[in-house]
Formats: C-alpha cells, structure tokens, sequence
C-alpha cells in the first residue's frame, strides 16, 4: 500500500498529529514543573531529606525526564522504522494514560496519612518519588513517541510544506508548554497546602492531566494507517547496533551532523536556562520564607519581653522556638512557584513565535541563513538578561493579580528579554529539524530521529552536570555554609540571621549563570561557522537581496547526501549564486566573475570565507584557478559550482571536468565516490507590466536537476538546464 505525502497543512492526519503532540506536549510540562514544586516542598522543605536542597531537585526531576532518551533511543529508532509510525504515535499516546494514573495515585497517596500506617514524613518522601517516577515514565513516552512525530512529518507532508509544517508543529508545541507550564505553576499555587504540604489538593492536577491524555490518545486515531518505512529491519535489544549503524550514516553526510548538533544545544540551552529560572525561584521562595522566620522571631521575642518576668535565657528560647516552629514546615508566599513558571511559560511563548514567523519565512524551502540569525540574537539576549534579571518579589499585602502586576511592572525588562530568547530559539531551531527530516534516508527517518534524540539527551546531561557544578561552585564562593536543614530547625536567632545573609549572597547566582549560556553560545556559533562558512552569507543574502526572500524552492530534495558534485548553473551575478547556495543544504562554494557593483561587505565576505572564488581577469588563469578552488572543495567534502554564463570556463570544460574526475576518484574516501554533474538552473522573478497580467507574475526559482555522470557531455548539461 502507498501513501501519497499531503500538500496542504489541512490534512487530517497532519491535523491528528498536531492536537495529540499538544496535548502530549502539555501534560510533559505541567507534571514537569509540578514535579520540581512538589518535590522540593516535601523533600527539601518537609522532610528535609539529607542532600536534596533545591539545585539538587531541580536537576534529578531534569534528569529523570530526559534519561530516557539516551536509554532507549535507539530502540525507538529501530520500532519507529520497523513498525508502522501511526501505530507507534498511538501506543505511546494510550500509554500515556497510564502515566498520568501513576501521578494522580502519588498525589493522592498523602491524604492517606489518617491511616496511621506509616510515618507522615516517610509518607512525603514516597509521594514525592512517585510523581517524579512519573516524570521519568513520561520522559520514556516522549523517547519513543517523538522519532514517530519527526519522522512521520516527510511521510504525510510533501517536501514544499515541510518547513511550513515542521514551523507550526513546533509553533503548536511550544504554545502547548506554555500553557502546561502556566497550567502547572498556577493550580500547584492554587492547589498546595501553605501551611501544611501534606494536606494539599494537588490531585486535582493529576486528575486533569488524567483527563487530557484521554483525548489525546483520541486525536492520535485521525493519522491514517502508513506503513513501515523498513519492515524487515533487525529487532536488536543491544543500543550499540543502532548507534553505530546511525552514526556511520551521519558520518557520510555532513548536513545530517549539523543538524543534530544544532538540535542538541537547542536542547542544552532549553534545560540550562529552565533550570537557572526554577533555581532563582526556589531559592527567592527560601529566602523568603526565612525572612519570615526571622521577622516572627522577632515579634514573639519582643512579645515575650512584655509578658510576665522570666529568666532571659528562657524566655529568649521559648520565643525562638515559638517562631521557628511555626514556620518551618509552611510556605509563606507560595507565590513564587507561579512567578517562576510564568517566566517559563514566557520563554515557550517566544519560542512558538520564532518557530511560527521560520516557518513563514522559510516558505517553500530550507532556509539555514535563519540559524546565523536566531544564534547572534542568543549571545546578545542572554548577555543582557545576566544584566537585567532580578529576582521576584511577591511580598506585601494585596490581591494575586495585583501582585504580579507588581512584578510584572518591576521585571518588564526581564520580561522582554525572555521573550526575545525564546524568539531567537524558534528561529535557530525550525532550519535545522527541517534538515534533519529532509537529510535522513527514506528508510530510516525514525533512526535518524532517534539519533538526534540520543545526542539531545547528551546536549541535556551536560546541561545538567553544568548546571550543578558551576551552580555548586558559585555557592561556595558566596558563602554557602549553613544547610537548610540546620537553620530550619534552629533555635539560635544568630544562625537564622546568618542563614539569610546567605541567601542573600546568592541571589545574584542565575545571573552569572545567564552570562554563562551567552558564553557558549558564542563558542557554539564558532563552530558553526568552521563547519560552515557560508552560514554569514545566506543570513546577510536574505536581508540585503529581495529575491532571496521570495525565492522558490523546486526538487531541493534531488540533492546527494554525499559525495562530489561539480554544479553547473546558469547563475552569473554574486546575487544569483547566493539564491543558488540558499536553497542547497550542503556548503557550495562557486567560481564567481566580479561585476562593478559587487565590492560591498557582502562580496568581501564571500571571498575571505572561500565560498566565492572571485575569478581573475586574466583569462589563462581562470581554468587553473577554478580546478585548483573545485579541487580544494572535493576533498572537504562541499561542492563547486561553475556558471555556463562564462566563456572562457566553457572553452575549457571538458579539460576541467576530466581533471576534478580524476582528481576526486582519487581523493572521495573508502567508497570511491566518483564526481557526478548536477544541474541547477535559476529563473530570476517576472513582473507583469499590466495590472491585468498579475496572474502571470512569478517569483524568482531555483530548481534542482538529477545529477549526471561526469562522463555527460557539456551539451547535454546545457539541455537539461533548458528543460528544468
């Protein structure tokens, strides 16, 4: 049975896939972020288990959502291709169900405390384990159902509304976090107990994340039945099979490995700026909470010294314990939960944007100049956050809403800033999930995917390992002396003043951390540009010329993974080039012949990345220099293109071209990849000059031909430019 790809975003399963990754992508979020909340109120601040203090919550609830994808990756990959996508969506989708039963179950396990049957506090620590168990079940949902997602995405769209898909699936599921970030954050505050945090209502959550995976699994049935991409691949329990079968094939082409490391410090930079928000809301909410502390302290002490006579000592100690007591276990603000994931919600906002306006720009192509883009902005908006964040202050008296309209007029600038983060992330990241998809074998989409997945989750531990030691280090430089445990129980009014200074000192950690993200970012950029030099080109291209922003895209998917292509176009100008290099994902360097005008930045630019060769005027040495430029390109692996608008190279073509095959046969690697020609023609826009003749108008195309043996004569190349 074949499926034909949809060539409308309307498609019922396009639509299917959509709603159950929203949905999938909410109720991930929501027991996420609820997960952190919970577990630090009865971990950390209830049970005041040994070790876990809020950074230490923050990156195991992390770890266990992501560590599944580095478990079984690679089995997912395998079941992805191996079985039919929409049965695997399904699945995963009923599954799902089960989790959520699991949550409500944790959630509800404290109101069991009246039974007497085990200690409250032994109580607190199995409940809280059994929502971030929950947590961890979700992360291996997400494993296994997201290479279906990605890889299903060429399979039911066709390849000139891939990007425009890939942008609102992306769009959709970034809005579906914001709403499950919001969603969590705002019914925990609502829902928690503040006094005493086994007495809380958090099920209701559980009970509504119960619900929607219910009609999640209900909009996974509107994907139509596929069939396996590879039904008779190997079923291998053994993950080093996959891995190093996946990886060989990435190793052969080079924009499949720029694409999952693009994706895998998207996912690094996601977790590490996550966990420095949660960290700076957990720890305002400690300091906060022992301000308090120490503010009722005070008041009961000055009570004490009005009463009846007393000895001092056991006066001053009756008041101490009074105030301490009555504190310890409570939450005083509980508004600092539902600050801190409105702010994670704001960067899932910025993201759904940016992936929404890349999608649109990108039109009917891979548009990879957005990645120079969406990075730079990275470096300058992370930058300035670590100059602009400050932490929330949600004290006072007042309505909920009046409170954070508060914060919201005292952070406005943080604010923004995230927002734009999230922005700069959507545009990043759309280009190269594109890539991946239209990069990875027909066969093995799912494996591909699952490879990618397995590198995230790399890209997410080291987010995390950074995150707990820089964070670990910072704590030490500013005095982190006195454990929480301590100065929650003490009596002494010393310790507990000494214990807020220290918080105190602290505050101005997540901004130092924030400067940390924009730091490498810039090295990450940097090595983009080395893999890729003619990243700069395409963003600068699409700015300064039109027609690259309206360009068309035709049979870019034509293109070789791999091996040595000599392009022959009828591109002449630097402006034309450059729309050629635009829509070919693999780096082309071209022979350019300089015009009068072509001397700005731009064509400096291109001659000192070497993706131009600017010809010389002495035509003797055009030929030389053009084959010694191919040459140079063949063996890193990237493309040479020459026009058929220059004589003089035509003259001299079947020379040039039976040198570069001797030349690249020799030099293509283990497999002895010979060079193939490929035509690539350009037609440049047409204006009507009537009114009446609009309909006639056209954007400027680039359409890609089949490659050719290099043995194929120049005649016949001119023909098959004329018929593209």
């Amino acid at each position: 049975m074949t499926f034909v790809p949809a060539a409308t975003l309307s498609d019922r399963s396009y639509i299917g896939l959509v709603l159950s990754q929203f949905l999938a992508a909410f109720n991930d979020q929501a027991i996420h972020i609820v997960a952190i909340f919970y577990a630090s109120d009865l971990l950390h601040g209830y049970a005041h288990l040994e070790g876990f203090d809020q950074k230490t919550i923050v990156s195991i609830v992390t770890a266990c959502f992501i560590s599944p994808f580095f478990l079984f990756s690679p089995l997912a990959g395998i079941l992805a291709d191996k079985y039919s996508k929409q049965k695997t969506i399904v699945f995963w989708k009923v599954a799902e169900i089960a989790i959520t039963a699991l949550a409500l179950a944790g959630f509800l396990l404290p109101h069991t405390v009246g039974w007497g049957w085990v200690e409250p506090k032994t109580l607190a620590v199995i409940s809280a384990f059994m929502v971030i168990a929950a947590v961890f079940l979700m992360g291996t949902h997400s494993a296994f159902f997201v290479p279906a997602k990605y890889g299903i995405m060429p399979e039911i769209l066709h390849t000139s509304v891939l990007s425009r898909g890939n942008g609102l699936l992306e769009g959709t599921s970034f809005v579906s976090q914001i709403l499950g970030t919001s969603f969590g954050g705002f019914l925990y505050y609502k829902f928690k107990n503040h006094e005493n945090p086994l007495a809380g209502d958090e099920w209701i959550i559980g009970a509504v994340l119960f619900a929607l995976a219910f009609v999640g699994a209900g909009f996974s049935m509107l994907v139509a039945k596929i069939p396996a991409a590879a039904p008779d691949r190997r079923l291998t329990l053994n993950p080093l099979v996959p891995l190093t079968r996946n990886f060989g094939e990435l190793a052969r082409s080079r924009p499949l490995v720029l694409a999952v490391i693009g994706i895998a410090f998207f996912t690094f930079m996601t977790i590490f700026v996550r966990q420095t928000l949660l960290y700076q809301g957990e720890s305002t909410k400690e300091l906060n909470n022992a301000r308090m502390r120490l503010t009722r302290y005070s008041v009961a002490a000055n009570q004490t010294s009005d009463t009846a006579p007393a000895p001092a000592t056991s006066s001053a100690n009756q008041a101490t314990t009074a105030a301490v007591s009555a504190t310890k276990n409570g939450d005083e603000h509980g508004l600092d939960e539902l600050w801190i994931s409105i702010l994670v919600a704001l960067v899932g906002l910025g993201v759904g944007g940016g992936c929404a306006l890349a999608g649109k720009l990108s039109g009917s192509r891979l548009e990879l100049g957005l990645v120079s883009a969406g990075t730079t902005l990275l470096v300058i908006l992370t930058a300035g956050l670590s100059v602009v964040a400050q932490s929330s202050n949600l004290e006072g008296t007042g309505t909920l809403w009046n409170k954070l309209a508060e914060s919201v007029t005292a952070q406005w600038p943080t604010i923004l800033c995230l927002i734009a983060i999230g922005f700069a992330a959507g545009l990043y990241i759309v280009p190269f999930y594109t890539l991946l998809q239209h990069r990875a074998p027909k066969d093995s989409k799912g494996n591909m995917v699952a490879t990618s997945n397995f590198m995230n989750v790399t890209g997410g531990l080291l987010a995390i390992i950074t995150f707990f030691f820089v964070t670990s280090l910072l704590q030490l430089l500013r005095g982190n002396l006195i454990p929480a445990k301590i100065a929650a129980e003490s009596v002494d009014p010393s310790k507990l003043r000494e214990f807020v200074a220290q918080l105190e000192r602290q505050q101005s950690i997540p901004q130092t951390l924030f400067l940390a993200a924009s730091l490498i970012t810039v090295m990450i950029f940097c090595l983009f540009i080395w893999l890729r030099p003619d990243f700069p080109l395409r963003t600068l291209s699409y700015f300064k010329y039109p027609s690259r922003r309206a360009l068309g895209a035709v049979n870019a998917d034509h293109l070789p993974s791999y091996g040595p292509l000599l392009i022959v176009s009828n591109a002449a100008t630097l402006e034309q080039w450059l729309c050629v290099v635009s829509v070919i994902d693999r780096t082309v360097r071209f022979a350019w012949q300089p015009g009068g005008s072509e001397t700005g930045l731009l064509a400096k630019l291109t001659v000192a990345s070497g993706v131009g060769t600017a010809l010389s005027r002495n035509e003797s040495q055009q030929a030389e220099q053009v084959f010694t430029a191919a040459a140079r390109s063949f063996a890193k692996g990237d493309l040479f293109g020459i026009s058929t608008s220059y004589e003089t190279l035509l003259s001299d073509y079947a020379r040039l071209v039976e040198r570069l095959t001797s030349h690249s046969s020799t030099n293509s690697g283990a497999e002895k990849i010979k060079l193939r020609l490929l035509p690539v023609l350009f037609t440049p826009a047409i204006t009507p000059r009537k009114a009446e003749d609009a309909i006639h108008s056209t954007a400027p195309r680039v359409i890609v031909g089949d490659a050719l043996p290099a043995e194929t004569p120049l005649t016949e190349v001119v023909k098959q430019l004329a018929k593209l």
